[in-house]
């Protein structure tokens, strides 16, 4: 019996990586709904936990928690179906595909960085890379930000500073880069330095 459940849980898992490339059919996306049905009592940020990665370096002193989150098609007809549930609505696969058709050849980011002042795409410096390929997104903007109090160390010790987290979208065309290979997102501004965020499209569905 245990063997047969440990198979089972094997088999599960590779099929939930594989949804990382497969094409938009009627199928996967009826898969994600259900995904993000039977998530319906979860919170946002519980459902985008499989598609968030965190900051390798963590060289930010302003930094807490800095992440990246991957919205894949499948996510956004994850998301989608959520919150059909919490509204008592049901799926609907028509209104799932055209969801996910939004995100299809599209590498979407939303990055969550943080420093002592506001930033602004033009100050930052962010860029995917992929062995010798270097791209830059086609398109970034601002989606949030909120302002904390935060002790940090300085020369003459600890001082209380106002610190923003701001969270920003981020848009690669995901033509230019091998949807099979490990890649870094870079994201770097002079308060907080660079922060990288290593991306597996094939461990993300």
């Amino acid at each position: 019996m245990k063997k047969t459940a440990l198979i089972l849980t094997v088999l599960l898992c590779l099929a939930q990586s594989a949804y990382a490339m497969l094409p938009l059919t009627e199928n996967n996306i009826d898969a994600a709904q259900q995904y993000g049905v039977e998530r319906k009592g979860a919170t946002t940020l519980e459902l985008l936990a499989p598609w968030t990665i965190y900051d390798r370096k963590l060289t930010n002193k302003y930094g807490l928690g800095e992440k990246a989150v991957v919205y894949t098609p499948y996510l956004m007809a994850a998301l989608d179906a959520q919150t059909a549930a919490k509204n008592g609505t049901p799926a609907d696969l028509a209104r799932g595909m055209s969801v996910a058709k939004d995100y299809q050849g599209v590498l979407a980011l939303a990055v969550t960085v943080s420093s002592p002042a506001k930033l602004e795409p033009k100050n930052m410096n962010i860029r995917m890379y992929q062995g010798t390929n270097v791209i830059d997104p086609y398109y970034t903007n601002l989606n949030s930000a909120k302002q904390r109090s935060m002790e940090v160390s300085s020369d003459q010790g600890l001082q209380t500073v106002g610190v923003w987290d701001q969270q920003f979208f981020v848009y690669f065309d995901l033509t230019k880069l091998d949807a099979q290979r490990a890649m870094v997102f870079a994201v770097t501004d002079q308060y907080g330095g660079t922060r990288e965020f290593v991306i597996n499209l094939t461990k993300v569905n």
